[in-house]
């Protein structure tokens, strides 16, 4: 067994109300096939009590615990982990999320060679009805990531590289705060190491943390381009990439009845597609909610019936 006095890398745990999801990750970090490692576990303001009790249940004097009581956001927390990391080599993970049991042992032999910087490997997304999609690793490409959203499957770093890149930046402190540091990374010309195994196993889920910020996704999306100019200088990329922004924070602003914020979004998707507003969410803050609502369900309609009145391809199934 090694040497549990002096961890090679720390995993940083970061958590809100998972309840025992947290239980089932934390039971995935004591299943590792290495010993020498230290964890942080930081639940952020607000948490609920069975998330207290998950956490409670495990005792362990590699195991640091930090709980917040003003919320900080889900950067706030790993900036906040990655501070209190015993090692260099840091490793990152959701509180709803879990560890193959190899996992550390693959990025503890990677950051063993100091020209390592970061550490890439598959990740495999699995939803509650059973459905699941393995997302490969490949060498980290900027454009295929805002091009494609291709991740490149980034879970462990050097703690000395995040901070000298001046760790997560405030306007992202609520959501893609990853993306930044990936894309930082590539930049910078960091050396990283493939790992062509599942490395980190992603709950998808309604009630995750990183989906009720969905409605600021255009926002991080223009502090995006704003902080990597040079990723941004093909024009046609830096539109695709806002315009998908703007979409989606039109859309989700609707859902949570954020109609001004709805309409402003819509209008930038519109201006900088340059073909059609999005209708009618253009006039969300210039009609009542009602007929917004009734617009919407004629266009959800008109969409359906195009698409029954579609005709099928020689030999397809018809469409339900």
């Amino acid at each position: 067994m090694s040497d549990p006095v002096r961890p090679r890398i720390t995993l940083g745990i970061t958590g809100f109300r998972e309840g025992g999801l947290l239980k089932e990750c934390l039971e995935s970090l004591f299943r590792q096939t290495i010993h020498d490692w230290n964890a942080v576990v930081v639940l952020d303001g607000g948490y609920d009590e069975p998330t207290r009790a998950a956490l409670d249940e495990f005792d362990d004097p590699r195991l640091k615990k930090i709980l917040l009581t003003e919320n900080v956001g889900p950067y706030g927390t790993m900036g906040l982990a990655i501070q209190n990391s015993a090692t260099d080599a840091f490793y990152f993970l959701g509180a709803d999320d879990f560890l193959p049991d190899y996992a550390l042992e693959e990025a503890a032999a990677a950051f063993d060679d100091p020209e390592v910087d970061y550490f890439c490997g598959q990740v495999r997304l699995f939803w509650a009805d059973g459905t699941e999609k393995i997302l490969d690793t490949f060498p980290p490409d900027a454009v295929r990531l805002l091009r494609h959203g291709q991740f490149p499957g980034l879970v462990a770093f050097r703690k000395r590289i995040w901070e000298a890149l001046g760790g997560y930046p405030p306007e992202l402190i609520r959501g893609m705060g990853d993306l930044d540091l990936i894309l930082s990374l590539i930049e910078g010309g960091y050396r990283y190491r493939l790992c062509h195994r599942i490395v980190y196993e992603y709950r998808q889920r309604p009630a995750s943390v990183s989906r009720s910020y969905s409605h600021e996704l255009g926002y991080k999306c223009e502090v995006i381009v704003r902080r990597h100019p040079s990723l941004f200088q093909d024009e046609s990329l830096r539109r695709e990439y806002l315009c998908r922004g703007y979409l989606s924070s039109a859309w989700n602003c609707y859902r949570k009845n954020m109609m001004a914020e709805a309409a402003e979004y819509a209008r930038k998707y519109a201006a900088l597609d340059g073909r059609r507003a999005v209708s009618p969410l253009h006039l969300a803050d210039r009609l009542p909610a009602a007929a917004v609502r009734a617009l919407v369900g004629l266009r959800e309609s008109a969409g359906r019936l195009k698409r029954a009145l579609r005709p099928n391809p020689v030999g397809a199934a018809p469409a339900n």
